[in-house]
Order: C-alpha cells, then sequence, then structure tokens
C-alpha cells in the first residue's frame, strides 16, 4: 500500500546531512518560474526527476513521487521544484524529505539544463536496505558540442545491517539474497551531433518477486538542437500545503503534468495505492491524477482523486475527493468546464457535509477557530480552467496558519 504523508517535523528537521552530501531544507512550494531576463536560447531543454517509483506490479504500482519536470521550452532561465517530506509504498520503499528540481542555464558560452534529485533517508525492502541520503544530479549541456556530465553521492548504505563500501562513482550491483539486484549508481547516456541527454538513477532494485523493480532518487537532463512545441498546458495533482510564513511547505503530491505536446488521445496517470497512514498534518489515501488531450480536436482534460484525506490529525477529514478541468478550443473560442469537481463527505467540527450541503452554503464554509473551507473553486482564464475540489485555510488568522489544496486540475489549450 501507498502513502503520502506531509509532516511538520520531517520537512523542518530536513538539514545538511554529512560532508559528502548536502541535502537542502524542503522550503520551497513547487514553482514554474521564468525570471526576469531569462532568454531564448538556440536548443530545447528538458528534465524530469523524482523520488521514488515502483513499476513492474499493478498490486503496489506507485508513480513518481516529488515529480518535478520541465519541457516544451527554448529559454534560458527556467526552473521547476517539487518536493514532499515523506513517501512510498510500506514494505517496498520509504523516502524522507525528498526534493526535485531543474533549471535551465546559459553563461559564458555554455548552454545547460540541470536536473537534480535529493532524499534526506530512507529504506527499501522492509528495512534489509537503508540508507542516509542520496542526492543525484545530471546535467546536459553544450559549449560548442553536445556533452553531458553527472553523479550520484549515497551516504550510509546498509544491505542487511551491513554497511557497503562504494568506489568512485561507477555502476556497481549487488545481490541481495531471496529479495533481488541492487543496481547503484546508474547513468544512461545518448549524445550525438544534434543532442546530448543523461539519465542518473542512484538505487533500483529489481526484484525476483512478481517483476516489482523500486527506483529511488530520479534525475534526467537533454539539450538538444530540436524539440517539441505544441497547445496544451496544466496539470493535476492531489495536494499542496503552504505554512504561514513559509517555514515548512509540501510541494505537490501525486503530479501529472500536461505536456505541451499533449497525450495523443492516451490517458496519462501518476497513481498510488491506496494505504493508511500515522496521525500528522496530512495524510492522502488513494491518491491518483490524470491528463488527456486529442490535438487533432484541441480538447483535452486533467484530473486527480483522492480516496480519502485527514488533516490536522482527524482535524479535518474528508472522503472521495475528485477535482476535473476541461476545455476545448474552436478557433478563438475555448469551452472550459469544471463539470465532475465534487466530493463524497466532508466532516469538521462534529459536522459532516455533502457536495450538496456545501454548494447550498455559496459562501466559504466558516468554522470558528479551526478552518475556512473553500468547495469547487474555479478560476478561468481566456484559454485555461484550474479546478480546485477543497481549499482548506487551517486556524485562519493566527501564526499556524496553513493552506491545503485538496484535488486540484488545470487545463490550458492555446492557439496551434
Amino acid at each position: 500500500m501507498n502513502r503520502f504523508r506531509v509532516t511538520v517535523s520531517a520537512l523542518a528537521a530536513l538539514t545538511m546531512i554529512g560532508t559528502v552530501v548536502a541535502v537542502s531544507p524542503v522550503t520551497a512550494v513547487p514553482q514554474d518560474v521564468d525570471r526576469a531576463g531569462s532568454t531564448k536560447t538556440d536548443f530545447w531543454f528538458k528534465h524530469d526527476a523524482y523520488g521514488t517509483k515502483v513499476s513492474g506490479n499493478d498490486l503496489v504500482a506507485s508513480g513518481p513521487t516529488a515529480y518535478s519536470y520541465l519541457g516544451c521550452t527554448q529559454r534560458a532561465g527556467v526552473s521547476h521544484s517539487n518536493d514532499i517530506a515523506d513517501a512510498g509504498v510500506p514494505a517496498l520503499v520509504q523516502a524522507d524529505g525528498v526534493k526535485s528540481e531543474g533549471w535551465t542555464d546559459e553563461k559564458d558560452g555554455v548552454t545547460s539544463v540541470t536536473s537534480r534529485n535529493t532524499i534526506a533517508g530512507g529504506s527499501l525492502a522492509g528495512g534489509r536496505i537503508t540508507f542516509e541520503a542520496i542526492s543525484v544530479r545530471a546535467t546536459a549541456y553544450n559549449d560548442g558540442a553536445f556533452r553531458t556530465k553527472g553523479s550520484a553521492k549515497i551516504v550510509g548504505l546498509t544491505i542487511d545491517n551491513e554497511e557497503i563500501t562504494l568506489g568512485d562513482g561507477s555502476h556497481q550491483q549487488f545481490e541481495v539474497p531471496g529479495l533481488g539486484v541492487l543496481h547503484v549508481n546508474q547513468k544512461f547516456r545518448s549524445r550525438s551531433s544534434d543532442h546530448s541527454q543523461l539519465r542518473v538513477v542512484a538505487l533500483r532494485l529489481v526484484s525476483y518477486l512478481e517483476g516489482t523493480t523500486i527506483r529511488v532518487a530520479h534525475a534526467r537532463a537533454k539539450i538538444a538542437d530540436e524539440g517539441a512545441s505544441g497547445p496544451f498546458g496544466g496539470q493535476a495533482y492531489a495536494s499542496q500545503v503552504r505554512l504561514a510564513g513559509g517555514a515548512a511547505n509540501s510541494g505537490k503530491t501525486g503530479l501529472q503534468p500536461m505536456g505541451c505536446v499533449g497525450t495523443n488521445g492516451k490517458v496519462k496517470e501518476n497513481s498510488t495505492v491506496e494505504g493508511i497512514q500515522s496521525t500528522d498534518q496530512v495524510e492522502l489515501e488513494g491518491a491518483s491524477s490524470k491528463a488527456w488531450s486529442q490535438r487533432s480536436t484541441l480538447e483535452g482534460w486533467t484530473e486527480s482523486k483522492i480516496a480519502r484525506a485527514s488533516l490536522g490529525g482527524g482535524l479535518v477529514t474528508v472522503e472521495a475527493i475528485k477535482a476535473r478541468a476541461f476545455a476545448d478550443r474552436n478557433g478563438d473560442r475555448v469551452v472550459r468546464s469544471a463539470k465532475g469537481t465534487t466530493l463524497g463527505s466532508l466532516s469538521v467540527g462534529g459536522t459532516t457535509y455533502s457536495a450538496d450541503d456545501l454548494l447550498a452554503l455559496d459562501q466559504p464554509l466558516e468554522v470558528p477557530g479551526v478552518a475556512t473551507i473553500t468547495f469547487k473553486k474555479v478560476e478561468r482564464t481566456n484559454n485555461s480552467i484550474k479546478a480546485t475540489a477543497l481549499e482548506v485555510l487551517l486556524l485562519p488568522g493566527t501564526d499556524l496558519e496553513s493552506k491545503v489544496e485538496l484535488g486540484v486540475a488545470r487545463m490550458k489549450v492555446k492557439k496551434d
């Protein structure tokens, strides 16, 4: 069973670990930044990074956690980041303090894109494999020719309580008796006269059991002469948390982006398996996000679902959350809809509300001293729509105020 847990303590405790791996505190909500002064280059960039991913077995599959993605751009000075305090699939993989980020740059005749993931600590296979910290980094660049560089740094790796001595940074593999093969520091390079690409994976456990593969700390960067462009944009995600003062935030969990070229009529999904979590600030069970689009008809949708969410140790509980955003372009006209955005029930302050109850209020629900709750918040522009199933302001007006988004979908269709 998979879980997302956003904890104040884990976020605040994440600091520099060891002398080998520098893991930055998780203090920034994910963002797409086109910095002032960013410039168009002659190249196309792509980056993606994540903390953990489980594949090969539908019963325990988990999409990428703390997923960060950047593409469809030629501009230097653009960045994207995402983070989460605690994620994993119990008995398979657990990662704490996960942060992913990527950025583009052009300086002193070198044009580059860099992808990075850091993890403060974690374990695989129920603790048979543990590590204290991981940092991976991949850079693809052009300084007159296409090149790559990258690294994976792992602190305190153990297998069955035995400390593993790692070599010079080259790929190594270790047999884990009765479990599978652990690959350490894998690098996958591609280079030609028109592009370079590097993918770095710190740990990859190929299990003997039911074909399960577990990846921990992934970063990929690509630069090329030619790239993709298209009319689409948007994303869906399960949750995002912002605490007062910015002391500790959590990024977008279960993030599924809508790339500019779309999905060619296929549903792209980042899903998790339903699980039960310990009491903490925000707990999610059964989260999934999807994206679909068709370029020939210039239409698409994004969707996010959560089976159950608990905030503030049960102060607020929500069942069956769903956000959906749809956009369809016909010439200059764009039809935008949030139809399908709903929830099963909301319990707060000893009272349970249905979706119809919340709609009938026709205003945010005020729970004195506890929260201000907005259901089905819809924001529109000329070519996009964003639907937030539930926006919760916990303890509004106090030093403990935090903003929690549950179920968010955004869809954009520009002229092609």
